[in-house]
């Protein structure tokens, strides 16, 4: 096939709409860098093409998203696909645990912030360190173009965080309105971010005498949660007396969390943490309102183990419905009767990831449902909490394809039979 005519090909495959931005870079744009960041593995065209594209994960990827460009980790950045069939965002899909983190709402955003990240970790290639800011002009060009800047103004950003300025480059990124769900991540993860984070291992907690996963991951996410106690041994064991050592800008994080919550409403992380700081506030029904919120958000938006919000009894699920439980006596009736609430905290001894599956399985075939509704009720039996049998799998991306079509989605039903082609190669 023409090189130059490869968006064609992939929107008649997919039944897409491409941005001007992403014809360019499958017309020839992913072609001709070497990049020099994290995600650097682009993705074969033909391959993307295939009836059954190798670099697909069914089960694991979000059925609504196509992987562009990997990194040598195994992690993907990927293009969500709306109803429309058009590209709404680009997220960090991580391998290790299917978990997502949108990028940016543009494939130039989600580069330019792996730029960013890339030379704050000092990635390698090839066993030579990559060149910071320079060496980078080709990307760098690229997305300006199609974030209408200047060379000169990412060269900056980039800089800033090549240079250990994470707060001044985050600043700058936000104050053009880009990469804002990671940004604000990042911001939280800073304002949260002590010395003893550094410090903190298993090691540590059993010099303690405490279980690091229940114990000492909840004071790393919440530093006043340490008893005095603990605190005093921590502060003679690690030799630090400065008493701002294990301070926290909760504040911070909260004010940063309520923003995105404000215009999103799947992404957990945001609500986990603006709940939790009202909660640490006494504002006990402002956090049920605020968890109860995001209590649908799925669990692989959560953002856990970088936030260490993976402390919560995982019985529940989710880190929203652990901290609900332990206010249940603060919720309404109408909460408390809420057939989604029940199922989360049911007490039987199956695993809350195969009740939560089979309870939106049995949603998306109850009559009268439109067929958007019943698409969510199906993307929710995969990719709520999860679940880890194949043949739940095969069901579920039946059941999206099916849904798709009758949305007329089109987009939308070629990925779910693609996925699940991809699905029935690898049991094959």
């Amino acid at each position: 096939m023409n090189g130059d005519r490869w968006s064609v090909a992939i929107c008649d495959r997919y039944q897409l709409q491409l941005s001007d931005e992403l014809t360019d870079w499958f017309d020839g744009a992913h072609c001709r860098f070497q990049s020099q960041s994290e995600f650097s593995n682009y993705t074969s065209i033909p391959d993307l093409l295939d009836r059954s594209p190798r670099h697909l994960w069914p089960g694991f990827m979000q059925p609504d998203t196509l992987p562009v460009i990997g990194n040598r980790f195994g992690d993907w950045l990927c293009m969500r696909i709306d109803p429309q069939g058009q590209v709404s965002e680009i997220v960090h899909w991580y391998h290790g645990g299917g978990d997502f983190l949108p990028f940016g709402s543009t494939l130039a955003e989600a580069l330019l912030y792996d730029q960013c990240q890339s030379v704050r970790f000092d990635y390698h290639s090839w066993g030579e360190v990559v060149p910071l800011v320079e060496g980078r002009p080709l990307i760098l060009e690229w997305i300006a173009k199609w974030l209408t800047t200047t060379v000169v103004t990412l060269s900056g950003i980039v800089q800033d965080f090549s240079d250990g300025r994470m707060e001044e480059g985050l600043s700058k990124l936000s104050d053009h309105g880009w990469c804002q769900a990671a940004v604000a991540r990042d911001r939280i993860d800073l304002a949260l971010q002590t010395p003893l984070r550094v410090q903190a291992d298993p090691k540590l907690a059993l010099r303690l005498g405490v279980d690091w996963e229940k114990e000492m991951t909840r004071w790393l996410f919440d530093t006043n949660t340490i008893p005095s106690e603990y605190l005093a041994k921590l502060t003679e064991m690690l030799s630090q007396e400065n008493p701002t050592w294990f301070q926290q800008s909760w504040s911070e994080a909260e004010r940063t969390a309520q923003e995105v919550v404000a215009i999103r409403s799947d992404l957990a992380w945001a609500f986990d943490i603006a709940g939790w700081g009202a909660f640490r506030r006494g504002e006990t029904n402002n956090a049920i309102d605020l968890w109860w919120n995001g209590l649908h958000a799925s669990l692989f938006s959560d953002q856990s183990t970088r936030l260490r919000s993976h402390w919560f009894d995982q019985r529940f699920g989710k880190f929203a419905a652990a901290q609900l439980y332990r206010l249940r006596e603060h919720l309404s009736e109408n909460q408390r009767s809420d057939p989604y609430w029940k199922e989360l905290v049911s007490e039987t001894s199956e695993e809350t990831h195969r009740r939560i599956s089979r309870y939106w399985t049995e949603r998306a075939k109850e009559p009268g449902l439109s067929a958007a509704e019943q698409y969510e009720c199906w993307y929710r039996a995969g990719w709520d909490i999860g679940c880890q049998e194949v043949e739940v799998f095969d069901r579920v991306l039946a059941g999206l394809e099916e849904a798709a079509r009758h949305a007329d989605w089109g987009s939308r039903a070629e990925l779910a039979a693609t996925y699940r082609t991809r699905l029935h190669r690898r049991k094959s």
